[in-house]
């Protein structure tokens, strides 16, 4: 099997080391050890590798919305 990157040894937020291989824009293996071939491989020993600490999914109309969002009348003409 062949992938377009592997990220080799990085260490999970478990604390535990893994290679991540990636094909496309999705992660298709996190395994102990990933022997495989790759358009590019990522030495990550010693590195955290974790999903990101910021999700920059939000919704405008509840942000900052003291009432619950079922009560805005967000997209409607008053």
């Amino acid at each position: 099997m062949s992938f377009d990157l592997i990220v080799k040894g990085g260490t999970l937020p478990s604390g535990e080391s893994a290679d991540i291989a990636i094909s496309g824009d999705r992660i298709a293996a996190i395994e102990p050890r990933i022997e495989a071939e790759a358009g590019r491989m990522v030495d990550a020993s010693g590195c955290l590798v974790s999903p990101p600490f910021v999700d920059p999914h939000f919704h405008m109309d509840a942000t900052l919305s003291p009432t619950h969002p079922a009560h805005q009348r967000v997209g409607h003409a008053a």
